[in-house]
């Protein structure tokens, strides 16, 4: 397994890759191109992808936390049991993207694009943890969690999310 921690690739093709098992942990990737990568059981806790290309990247079993995926390209990408608690998924395309049995606990998903997402394999199956610490179901208004203007718009209270607001950033308060 390649040990890739703190690397500055920024820019980088790393089309069609295989990087299953590497460390890429704070690694700095922003703008690379991981497009068809293979980075199943990658580590990539803290590593800054912002605006990076990971479409049809496969990164099933990941440890993504804390990552910045501001506005990346996460179309089709396979994120199945991929641990995402506390990233930024800000602005990011997600469309197509499998979420299956993930963690999303303490994502920021604002302005997401979520269309066509699958976050269970099947109906009998509630295992995808959201952002709010609740499981998927059929019936969960993932608007909430991407769209800022939603009246239910939700909020992280832990100060460590990225989805955080501050309590004198409450209305009303």
């Amino acid at each position: 397994c390649a040990d890739l921690r703190d690397a500055d690739l920024r820019g980088a093709n790393m089309r069609d890759a295989d990087l299953r098992g590497a460390n890429l942990g704070s690694a700095n990737l922003r703008d690379a191109d991981l497009t068809q990568a293979d980075l199943r059981g990658a580590i990539l806790r803290r590593a800054h992808l912002e605006a990076a290309n990971l479409q049809g990247a496969r990164l099933g079993f990941a440890d993504l936390r804390g990552a910045n995926l501001c506005e990346a390209r996460l179309c089709g990408t396979d994120l199945c049991r991929s641990k995402l608690n506390l990233a930024d998924l800000t602005c990011t395309s997600l469309i197509c993207t499998r979420f299956n049995d993930a963690d999303l606990s303490g994502t920021h998903l604002a302005l997401a694009n979520l269309q066509k997402a699958v976050l269970d394999a099947t109906r009998f199956s509630a295992n995808t943890l959201l952002p709010d610490g609740t499981h998927w179901t059929p019936d969960t208004d993932m608007a909430r969690f991407t769209d800022p203007t939603h009246p239910d718009f939700w909020r992280s209270d832990d100060p460590t999310s990225p989805a955080y607001r501050a309590p004198e950033d409450v209305p009303g308060d």
